[in-house]
């Protein structure tokens, strides 16, 4: 019926069968989300008054619950928007634009209406700054069990040898959020990573990610148990410690610590689409061999000379220079203060008065 759900199928069963965090094509949970993903494609077509719906609004665009049936309404020319991201009150999506959060030429555009003084630039770097002395710059800390920035005195054990970091996901996490990936989910990233850092023997210590469900907790366990030769950090280890102990790169698939090890002047190597590919921020690899060949010569890289202007830009338009794509009373509703507004307590009427 053209309505191309793939990816969100995909996501779905990783996310929601929680056995392995990986898709397997002959189990029982691929083909049920296969089979409720037909009759969900049938179901909201075959709505009649579909078309005469101006406006749609879903919470987010990832997984079959919401992906399908917000695809199927841009198929009936509605105007659908999601309110899921953090940095949009609300954002109008199109067929060429399916993602919940902005993408690498949504940024692009918006680089081009800006004129970035110096006033713009430091102020940016500041407020970024100021993360990394504790501060909740975002408002996003506040829903966290523990501040990612704050030293909890976790010792570093026998790690000072070490010259990067690999950063890891949340392996039950939608992971196809700003564009185009090279890996299917998180699992085969981590595999594909660790199997390289093992087969050349690279001093490259593991950092799970701080705050993940428990079934990637324990898939985790279960992965390092498997690399238990390899060297594991404890999460709880800050962001900022790792960065003031000279490590001299760090790998990500997507994530805000590539901006972070950016500011501190160290090279990051990533490999899926996200909010600074926009920007000459890192190195992003475009498909799995370039990103071999990146880890394996991460020391003929350079970083740009003005790599903090670019961090600087970046921050700026993705957590300062907001709006959203509704109108309200025919005024933009203002994304600026996004962080102020607790959105997850809200009524759907709260948030639109």
């Amino acid at each position: 019926k053209g309505i191309r759900c793939g990816d969100l199928i995909y996501d779905t069963v990783v996310r929601f069968s929680k056995k392995i965090p990986t898709l397997n094509l002959k189990s029982f949970s691929y083909f049920l989300s296969l089979h409720r993903s037909i009759n969900q494609i049938t179901y909201f077509l075959n709505i009649p008054n579909i078309p005469n719906f101006q406006k749609v609004f879903f919470s987010q665009a990832v997984y079959t619950y919401h992906g399908i049936p917000l695809r199927v309404f841009l198929k009936k020319s509605s105007k659908v928007f999601t309110s899921g991201n953090f940095t949009q009150m609300f954002k109008l999506h199109s067929f060429d634009d399916i993602y919940m959060m902005e993408t690498t030429k949504s940024y692009k555009n918006i680089l081009k209406k800006i004129d970035f003084n110096n006033k713009i630039i430091q102020n940016s770097l500041k407020v970024f700054s100021s993360r990394f002395e504790g501060k909740d710059d975002t408002g996003y800390i506040k829903l966290m069990k523990s501040n990612p920035y704050v030293d909890y005195n976790v010792q570093f054990d026998n790690y000072q040898s070490i010259d990067g970091v690999l950063f890891l996901h949340d392996f039950y996490d939608a992971h196809k959020l700003y564009g185009e990936v090279i890996f299917n989910d998180f699992y085969e990233w981590a595999i594909f990573t660790l199997d390289i850092i093992r087969e050349y023997n690279l001093k490259i210590a593991i950092k799970p990610h701080p705050y993940q469900i428990p079934e990637s907790l324990r898939f985790q366990e279960k992965i390092k148990e498997i690399y238990k030769d390899l060297i594991w950090l404890n999460p709880l280890i800050s962001n900022i410690s790792l960065f003031k102990r000279n490590i001299k790169f760090g790998i990500s698939h997507h994530g805000t610590v590539i901006p972070e090890l950016a500011f501190f002047g160290i090279k990051c190597i990533y490999c899926a689409e996200n909010p600074v590919s926009a920007f000459n921020i890192g190195f992003f690899a475009k498909n799995r061999n370039q990103y071999k060949d990146l880890i394996l010569n991460v020391n003929s890289l350079k970083n740009c000379n003005n790599l903090k202007t670019e961090v600087a830009k970046y921050y700026y338009i993705h957590y300062i220079h907001k709006s959203s794509d509704y109108m309200i009373k025919r005024k933009v509703v203002d994304g600026i203060n996004i962080k102020n507004i607790n959105r997850m307590n809200m009524k759907t009427k709260e948030l639109l008065n």
